[in-house]
């Protein structure tokens, strides 16, 4: 069985398209049960038993054969932090030509275990990690209880967004389209098509000179539950509070970008369903805070009042030839020269992207009797046109914040960070 990839394919040659998500959980008596209910978990999935083949005409399809995959699961006796981990587990690439979507490192502590799980955007987004996790949970629970079943139970689909919703839900200008065309007949003149090798060398070219640096934070219950009090006296959401303390300290008009459920009516089994638009947060000086809140707060509004301001960029890049758009990614990067992708970029691509907020929500798992989750850390998947990128998920009433940004970038991301915390203590 196989499906054509569409909006999919913004992931295919994302050279650092890695999530990776952390689970903080007592209750399990033995390492072995989690590696089964991992192996187990993952296997109810047909986006991680998937692999992605591209044809010979640069298109790219993922083939599900219903074979039953093994996860490599790592085990370790000592905590590796965040930053040292994203930049460990960031080179080394996926072969999604042979099915390898995701991976695992069980830490195995005293009193606890963490489960690190680093999966390529290909194989689900933020909200499909969540469900995973749940599956982890769940059977790992059972395991523990003596109540597992290892049965072959029903395979959680994979629901690609085809060309044709697409097409038929965002219409594009016939400006725009007749643009598009005339990129993909330049293209077509060339005649080039991407090999999972070509990728492999980008991909090992773009690491040998980049380093990610990854900051935390934690606000605890009692911090969250004044800083919501808060936001619905002034009816701004989280999110909008966030990126007006960003807006404050970056102090020019930047274009911030936000992540939001492009098709959640879609969302029965893993897949990517997110798409991100840009948000005007200018910070007026003049006006106080929550002036400036409810400003940008009406600014997001006004944009979710339509998906197709979500999605909109899938529309684009799927009227471009596939191999074409793998070398729109790849030159955007430094990596690889090409003229007609430069010139794309120059006309469609904006200037490096200062800041991506992605909240996947409050985090909630099945009830379980034995195997409770503590904390939950999940970093949003560094785009290489992006400086910073800022995951937000809350468990336990706990708010997790995860800041992933460029060592080099121009900004001081570090103290952005830090003006977040102050701002947000001092409003709880």
């Amino acid at each position: 069985m196989e499906k054509k990839i569409t909006n999919d394919r913004v992931m295919l040659d994302g050279l650092s398209m890695h999530i990776i998500a952390s689970v903080k959980i007592k209750g399990c008596t033995d390492v072995n049960n989690l590696k089964t209910a991992i192996n187990y978990s993952v296997n109810r999935f047909e986006s991680l038993r998937s692999r992605v083949e591209r044809k010979s005409d640069g298109q790219a399809y993922f083939i599900y054969n219903g074979e039953k995959v093994n996860p490599s699961i790592e085990v370790r006796n000592y905590h590796t932090d965040l930053q040292t981990l994203t930049n460990e587990q960031s080179k080394i690439p996926f072969r999604f030509d042979k099915g390898e979507m995701i991976r695992f490192i069980i830490e195995d502590l005293d009193g606890y275990m963490n489960i690190r799980m680093i999966e390529h955007h290909l194989g689900g987004d933020g909200k499909s990690v969540l469900m995973l996790f749940d599956e982890i949970i769940k059977n790992l629970d059972a395991i523990e209880n003596g109540t597992f079943e290892n049965e072959d139970k029903p395979v959680f689909p994979h629901n690609v967004v085809t060309q044709k919703y697409i097409e038929n839900n965002i219409p594009l200008p016939d400006s725009l389209k007749n643009t598009l065309v005339s990129f993909n007949e330049m293209w077509k003149q060339n005649n080039t098509i991407f090999t999972n090798e070509d990728y492999l060398n980008i991909f090992d070219k773009y690491w040998s000179k980049n380093t990610k640096s990854v900051k935390t934070l934690k606000f605890d219950q009692k911090e969250m539950t004044k800083l919501v009090s808060i936001s619905k006296k002034y009816k701004v959401s989280i999110n909008s509070i966030l990126m007006t303390t960003a807006a404050k300290v970056f102090a020019r008009n930047e274009k911030l970008t936000v992540v939001a459920d492009g098709l959640p009516e879609m969302r029965e089994g893993m897949g990517n369903y997110s798409g991100g638009f840009g948000v005007d947060t200018f910070y007026d000086e003049t006006k106080n805070f929550w002036e400036n809140a409810t400003s940008i707060h009406k600014n997001v509004h006004a944009i979710l009042q339509d998906k197709k301001n979500i999605i909109f960029s899938w529309a684009m890049n799927n009227l471009l030839d596939a191999s074409l758009y793998d070398a729109i990614c790849f030159e955007s990067t430094g990596c690889y020269k090409n003229e007609i992708a430069a010139k794309y970029n120059a006309i469609f691509s904006p200037k490096r992207r200062p800041f991506l907020i992605s909240n996947i929500g409050r985090a909630s798992f099945s009830e379980t009797s034995k195997v409770k989750v503590e904390e939950m850390e999940v970093s949003s998947p560094m785009q290489t046109n992006f400086d910073c990128s800022l995951c937000v998920i809350t468990v336990n009433g706990i708010m997790n914040i995860v800041m992933e940004y460029n060592k080099d970038a121009a900004f001081d991301y570090e103290s952005m960070l830090k003006n977040i915390e102050d701002q947000i203590k001092h409003l709880a």
